[in-house]
């Protein structure tokens, strides 16, 4: 799965998605990877706050979400809250650290404020642009609950000012859905030499394949 830099994107195990509505408005989808169905839903609306720019942790049980516009709150959600009224929204914690207020050198394009476009990377960090200065933050257990995420601000000093967004680093990474009739990877076996007789060897127009177990 691929996220959009800025309106939606699925988790990494497939099973929740986020809609970006508007500044305020956000809502989270369950996934049935089987059936192809979104099977239930949430919202998350913060009017006064904004949040905006949105992200799954690795392990897909934490969401986090950037403001959109100036300040430093980065708020991260526990999706493990889901079948509570109210859960998920009422989990919400700010993890921003102390303001660093590191500039570009010879620049004046601001600091390390109002992060946005958040990206898990294949590091498993998750990666913060900013809004014209040139330094990117970075989540570095975004696993972990409340401040034990340990976001840090100006972690990657860029040579020249940016506007904020990320490249997109595709999850090809999804696993299988364990238990599920469409489950169609742990089902698989590797078949080993001995299973298999390839024959006449040598050959000219034909080869034929025959094997002890099922090929199906």
């Amino acid at each position: 799965t691929a996220e959009d830099a800025s309106l939606n994107g699925f988790s990494g195990d497939g099973n929740y998605m986020y809609n970006i509505i508007n500044d305020s408005v956000c809502y989270l989808f369950k996934f049935d990877r089987c059936a192809g169905l979104f099977i239930d839903s949430t919202s998350i609306i913060t009017p006064s706050d904004y949040d905006f720019y949105t992200a799954f942790s690795p392990n897909s049980k934490l969401l986090y979400r950037a403001t959109s516009n100036s300040g430093t709150k980065t708020a991260q959600y526990d999706l493990t809250m889901w079948n509570q009224p109210g859960g998920v929204f009422g989990s919400r914690k700010l993890i921003d650290p102390t303001i660093d207020t590191i500039t570009c050198t010879n620049q004046s394009f601001g600091s390390g404020s109002s992060a946005g476009f958040p990206k898990l990377a294949p590091d498993g960090k998750i990666y913060f642009g900013h809004y014209y200065p040139c330094n990117l933050s970075v989540i570095n257990f975004p696993d972990s609950l409340d401040t034990i995420c340990q976001m840090q601000y100006n972690t990657v000093i860029l040579p020249s000012a940016h506007t904020g967004a990320l490249p997109n680093m595709p999850n090809y990474r999804l696993g299988p859905v364990v238990g599920s009739i469409c489950d169609s990877l742990t089902s698989v076996h590797e078949l080993k030499s001995q299973d298999v007789s390839v024959y006449p060897n040598p050959t000219k127009d034909r080869i034929y394949i025959t094997s002890s177990r099922s090929l199906n």
